[in-house]
Protein backbone atom coordinates (compact mmCIF):
# COMPACT_ATOMS: atom_id res chain seq x y z
CA UNK A 1 0.00 0.00 0.00
CA UNK A 2 2.96 2.50 0.52
CA UNK A 3 3.67 3.06 -3.50
CA UNK A 4 -0.66 3.66 -3.84
CA UNK A 5 0.03 6.24 -1.26
CA UNK A 6 2.80 7.97 -2.56
CA UNK A 7 1.26 8.44 -5.53
CA UNK A 8 -2.26 9.58 -4.39
CA UNK A 9 -4.09 6.10 -5.68
CA UNK A 10 -7.10 5.09 -3.91
CA UNK A 11 -7.95 2.03 -3.81
CA UNK A 12 -11.67 -0.15 -4.28
CA UNK A 13 -12.89 -3.31 -3.12
CA UNK A 14 -15.73 -4.55 -4.03
CA UNK A 15 -16.80 -7.74 -2.41
CA UNK A 16 -18.46 -10.39 -4.95
CA UNK A 17 -21.39 -12.45 -4.02
CA UNK A 18 -20.73 -16.50 -3.06
CA UNK A 19 -23.55 -17.02 -6.11
CA UNK A 20 -20.46 -16.50 -8.38
CA UNK A 21 -18.72 -18.95 -6.75
CA UNK A 22 -16.38 -16.40 -4.65
CA UNK A 23 -15.00 -17.53 -1.39
CA UNK A 24 -13.55 -14.05 -0.50
CA UNK A 25 -15.18 -11.28 0.51
CA UNK A 26 -18.69 -12.02 -0.24
CA UNK A 27 -20.72 -9.04 1.69
CA UNK A 28 -20.35 -5.31 2.05
CA UNK A 29 -19.39 -5.94 5.90
CA UNK A 30 -16.86 -8.22 5.46
CA UNK A 31 -14.96 -6.17 3.25
CA UNK A 32 -15.80 -3.30 5.24
CA UNK A 33 -13.87 -5.84 8.59
CA UNK A 34 -11.26 -6.51 6.09
CA UNK A 35 -10.72 -2.39 4.91
CA UNK A 36 -10.58 -1.54 8.75
CA UNK A 37 -8.22 -4.17 10.11
CA UNK A 38 -5.77 -3.03 7.54
CA UNK A 39 -5.87 0.52 8.13
CA UNK A 40 -5.29 2.21 5.35
CA UNK A 41 -6.88 5.80 4.45
CA UNK A 42 -6.85 5.06 0.46
CA UNK A 43 -8.56 1.41 1.20
CA UNK A 44 -12.02 2.23 0.57
CA UNK A 45 -15.24 0.00 -0.60
CA UNK A 46 -17.09 -0.27 -4.23
CA UNK A 47 -20.91 -0.49 -2.93
CA UNK A 48 -22.53 -2.80 -5.37
CA UNK A 49 -26.01 -2.57 -5.39
CA UNK A 50 -26.95 -6.01 -7.38
CA UNK A 51 -24.44 -7.95 -4.76
CA UNK A 52 -26.28 -6.52 -1.76
CA UNK A 53 -29.41 -7.88 -3.24
CA UNK A 54 -28.19 -10.97 -3.70
CA UNK A 55 -26.33 -11.21 0.08
CA UNK A 56 -29.94 -9.77 1.33
CA UNK A 57 -28.87 -6.78 2.42
CA UNK A 58 -30.65 -3.62 2.26
CA UNK A 59 -28.06 -1.29 0.73
CA UNK A 60 -29.39 1.63 1.49
CA UNK A 61 -29.25 1.35 5.44
CA UNK A 62 -25.62 0.01 4.74
CA UNK A 63 -24.99 3.01 2.73
CA UNK A 64 -26.22 5.70 5.04
CA UNK A 65 -24.27 3.72 8.12
CA UNK A 66 -20.48 3.52 5.77
CA UNK A 67 -20.77 6.50 4.02
CA UNK A 68 -17.87 7.47 4.78
CA UNK A 69 -15.70 4.29 3.61
CA UNK A 70 -17.65 4.03 0.71
CA UNK A 71 -15.61 5.81 -2.47
CA UNK A 72 -17.90 4.20 -5.36
CA UNK A 73 -21.38 2.66 -6.21
CA UNK A 74 -22.17 0.76 -8.68
CA UNK A 75 -26.07 -0.47 -9.65
CA UNK A 76 -26.95 -3.33 -10.91
CA UNK A 77 -29.88 -5.78 -10.91
CA UNK A 78 -29.82 -9.04 -8.30
CA UNK A 79 -30.27 -10.95 -11.89
CA UNK A 80 -27.25 -9.30 -13.61
CA UNK A 81 -29.00 -9.57 -17.06
CA UNK A 82 -31.59 -7.68 -16.52
CA UNK A 83 -31.68 -3.97 -16.52
CA UNK A 84 -34.50 -1.78 -15.23
CA UNK A 85 -34.31 1.50 -15.55
CA UNK A 86 -36.72 2.24 -13.04
CA UNK A 87 -34.89 0.29 -10.63
CA UNK A 88 -31.34 2.34 -12.22
CA UNK A 89 -33.74 5.56 -11.71
CA UNK A 90 -34.86 4.73 -8.22
CA UNK A 91 -31.41 3.77 -6.73
CA UNK A 92 -29.63 7.13 -8.66
CA UNK A 93 -32.34 9.62 -6.82
CA UNK A 94 -31.43 7.86 -3.25
CA UNK A 95 -27.86 8.29 -3.66
CA UNK A 96 -28.71 11.65 -5.39
CA UNK A 97 -30.89 12.64 -2.24
CA UNK A 98 -28.20 11.49 -0.08
CA UNK A 99 -25.83 14.09 -2.21
CA UNK A 100 -23.02 11.26 -2.93
CA UNK A 101 -20.90 12.94 -5.22
CA UNK A 102 -18.73 10.32 -6.20
CA UNK A 103 -18.23 7.57 -9.22
CA UNK A 104 -21.46 5.87 -9.57
CA UNK A 105 -21.64 3.28 -12.69
CA UNK A 106 -24.39 0.96 -13.79
CA UNK A 107 -23.50 -2.93 -14.54
CA UNK A 108 -25.53 -5.51 -16.38
CA UNK A 109 -25.22 -8.00 -19.42
CA UNK A 110 -27.17 -6.93 -22.70
CA UNK A 111 -27.15 -10.35 -24.48
CA UNK A 112 -31.41 -10.27 -24.27
CA UNK A 113 -31.96 -7.06 -22.09
CA UNK A 114 -32.72 -3.23 -23.77
CA UNK A 115 -30.53 -1.74 -26.35
CA UNK A 116 -27.99 1.05 -25.07
CA UNK A 117 -30.18 3.28 -27.14
CA UNK A 118 -33.10 2.78 -25.17
CA UNK A 119 -31.76 2.69 -22.27
CA UNK A 120 -30.14 6.33 -22.58
CA UNK A 121 -33.31 7.69 -23.95
CA UNK A 122 -34.97 5.95 -20.87
CA UNK A 123 -32.19 7.87 -18.56
CA UNK A 124 -31.77 10.95 -20.40
CA UNK A 125 -36.19 11.14 -19.93
CA UNK A 126 -36.09 10.91 -16.65
CA UNK A 127 -35.46 14.10 -14.28
CA UNK A 128 -33.33 13.01 -11.03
Amino acid sequence: MKLQKKKSVTINLEPISKKYDNLFLNTPYEALKFISSLRQNNLKLLLDTGNCKIEKINFKRFYIKNQKIINHVQISNKNINICDTKMIKDEIKFFKKKKFNKTLTLEFFSSKSKKLSEIRKDLIESKF
